[in-house]
């Protein structure tokens, strides 16, 4: 069932919220789950829209500190400036009143400006026909519980085996299952790319997000979104990548980038490439 209200910030005064971190919000073992960087991006879009009363042109947030499942954060948005047409804002969240991540973003009205598309969304099978991902056994209690995702090609997540695409791009149709594939849903899709990277280097492999930025595009109502993700570098075990979010009629949603520190963890039968 969609609605509007996840993740659930509960007003506790104006611009400000609190927020419980449930599992449904969480990533990690049972024993040890924390704040997906997916969700972090999403409250700071969905508490820049409501603060600024626009909405989400752009948004990016840092990662300070993991935030354990369990823990509840307080939240406060700010306006920082901006003009009659798009308002600038920053968000912080704090636990314990120590700050946990900041994020900053622009929101506005669309308006009669000039548009365009020259990304194209790639040729892949219909969601129909592509295999749905079972990420791990307990995904059923974790972030993957909001989403379904089907692989459409390349190695999407620390445990598969699936066969390597070329490039370091792999190709993932999306749904949410909590609320509609709107501006919040997509922050939440573009926090995949560190699920990506083990596709690039040929072995089992993840990541910590460090950061994660979005940028909105193209608006229409769609059931799925694929995201074309790429990896395009590793330096010193950071990782950098992006994703490309497209509609099912090839209109360009979002486009997302990411840094991450890299979790290589080999099986024996396989060897690094790149």
């Amino acid at each position: 069932m969609t609605s509007p209200n996840f993740p659930d910030l509960r007003i506790q005064a104006p611009a400000r919220w609190a927020l419980d971190v449930e599992p449904a919000l969480s990533t990690g073992p049972l024993h040890r789950q924390h704040l997906f960087g997916g969700a972090s991006l999403a409250l700071a879009v969905a508490a820049l829209e409501e603060v600024t009363g626009g909405d989400a042109l752009w948004a990016s947030v840092h990662f300070l500190a993991p935030v354990p499942t369990g823990a509840t954060l307080d939240i406060e948005a700010r306006i920082t400036g901006g003009g009659r047409a798009i308002g600038h804002g920053a968000v912080e969240a704090r636990l314990d009143d120590v700050p946990i991540l900041s994020g900053l973003g622009s929101c506005g009205r669309a308006g009669g400006g000039d548009s365009g598309q020259w990304a194209q969304m790639p040729a892949t099978p219909p969601p129909a026909d592509c295999d749905l991902l079972v990420a791990h056994k307990d995904a059923d209690r974790d972030i993957h519980s909001t989403l379904d995702i089907r692989v459409a090609a390349g190695r999407f997540g620390i445990f598969s085996r699936a066969p390597l695409a070329p490039g370091g791009r792999v190709q993932a149709w999306m749904r949410h299952r909590r609320r509609a594939n709107d501006r919040v849903a997509l922050a939440f899709m573009s926090d995949f790319v560190p699920s990506t990277v083990g596709n690039a280097i040929g072995v089992r492999a993840g990541g910590n997000s460090l950061d994660n930025n979005i940028r909105y595009c193209g608006t229409g109502e769609t059931e799925w979104v694929l995201g074309d993700f790429s990896i395009d570098a590793l330096s010193g075990g950071v990782g950098h990548g992006r994703v490309h979010l497209f509609a099912e009629n090839g209109t360009l949603l979002a486009t997302g980038s990411q840094s991450f520190k890299l979790r290589a963890m080999p099986r024996a039968d396989e060897d690094r490439i790149g």
